[in-house]
């Protein structure tokens, strides 16, 4: 073989190589974004996670079908390696999804909510609202957490600044002008509230003692 013969060789092993950077990846990803960060599992971090190895593998797929090579990542004691890296990536995410639902309510229902609670945490959220599917798992996971504490979702979809202006006036509450926005109850009146995406610990904080500010 001559040395432009090894060095091709090499270069196409190399690129064959590029998508075991990304399994690698994908569970030390998976470990900082959902264990140590806390976010949700459906916001764009879980793309993220996937990324990498896509990324390379679409970069390295050319040479693939040129040469007709299996991928080394897949061979020998390399393919075990791999399929490691998946299942501790599926695991990881599999143990951070939240398996109850928040109860969910429309606006005309947070009347009776509040009259029947003496002390409750609203979530206020829209179906179209991004930020509001981003923080979802977040809030049930911390729902999940505080079980004993009543926690409800009122669905703001369709509303308009008049339809809460009702709610403004009986609970004498600030403007709802931000989605999604937790808010704290107690006696009907509002005590505290987080408005906008937030870390898994800011919101815990918030329905533990609630000391997280306006």
């Amino acid at each position: 073989m001559t040395n432009e013969s090894a060095l091709k060789e090499r270069a196409i092993e190399s690129y064959l190589w590029l998508p075991f950077g990304g399994l690698i990846f994908m569970p030390l990803a998976a470990v900082y974004t959902f264990v140590y960060q806390k976010q949700s599992i459906y916001t764009s971090a879980s793309i993220g996670i996937l990324v990498p190895f896509i990324g390379f593998l679409l970069f390295a797929l050319p040479c693939i079908f040129v040469t007709r090579k299996i991928p080394p990542f897949l061979k020998g004691k390399y393919k075990y390696i791999s399929l490691l890296c998946v299942v501790i990536t599926i695991a990881i995410v599999w143990a951070n999804r939240t398996n109850e639902e928040i109860p969910r309510y429309r606006l005309e229902d947070t009347f009776s909510l509040l009259k029947n609670n003496d002390e409750i945490a609203l979530i206020f959220t829209s179906v179209n609202c991004k930020y509001c599917k981003d923080m979802k798992n977040i809030y049930h996971r911390v729902a999940n957490k505080h079980k004993k504490y009543p926690i409800a979702e009122v669905d703001l979809t369709g509303k308009v600044e008049s339809d809460l202006l009702e709610f403004h006036n009986k609970y004498k509450i600030e403007n709802i002008s931000h989605i999604p926005v937790i808010i704290k109850f107690k006696g009907g009146e509002e005590i505290k509230r987080l408005v906008g995406m937030q870390k898994y610990s800011l919101v815990d904080d918030f329905i533990k003692n609630g000391s997280v500010d306006k």
